[in-house]
């Protein structure tokens, strides 16, 4: 449990970055989010190319949180285990306004899950963390596993909370 303590932690530091409104945008406050994990872990990024795409759209602060936690925990699993002994390696995150949905995609080029693999079953407090969020979101989610690294598309419907604001 001394993980699950030390990433909540960092979270409520990071937390601390979001602008205190009503509203949230969601690009500057999750690349942040993106570049804190890698610190965090003390990890040498430069083998690993971030290739995001973010919407810069405003949504109301709680989901822009609840996505900034899963954001977080997706990199930072990311980066802690698809890349084992320096490989390099590419972290790609895409937020945008799709059909009827609002798309939230992850995926890396790693050594992606184990074949029997199930977010449900999973024992890691990030993945518990995520399924839960995924629930408080009335959201979707799609894990996508091949040869080369995972996927997580997160659908969520729109709603009241998203305003559709564009820079």
């Amino acid at each position: 449990m001394q993980e699950g303590f030390s990433k909540t932690s960092v979270f409520e530091n990071r937390s601390q970055m979001a602008p205190p409104l009503s509203k949230c945008w969601g690009t500057p406050y999750w690349g942040r989010i993106i570049d804190s994990a890698a610190e965090s872990l003390g990890m040498d990024t430069r083998k690993i190319v971030f290739d995001l795409a973010i919407d810069h759209c405003k949504i109301d602060l709680k989901r822009a949180v609840s996505l900034g936690l899963i954001i977080n925990e997706l990199v930072t699993d990311s980066l802690k285990y698809a890349f084992p002994d320096g490989r390099t390696g590419r972290i790609r995150v895409r937020f945008e306004r799709w059909a009827t949905n609002l798309r939230l995609e992850f995926a890396d080029n790693g050594i992606g899950l184990p074949s029997d693999f199930e977010l449900e079953k999973s024992k890691g407090f990030g993945l518990n963390l995520i399924a839960m969020l995924v629930k408080q979101l009335d959201a979707e989610l799609f894990i996508g596993r091949g040869t080369a690294g995972v996927q997580f598309d997160l659908s969520l419907p729109l709603a009241e909370w998203w305003t559709g604001e564009k820079a």
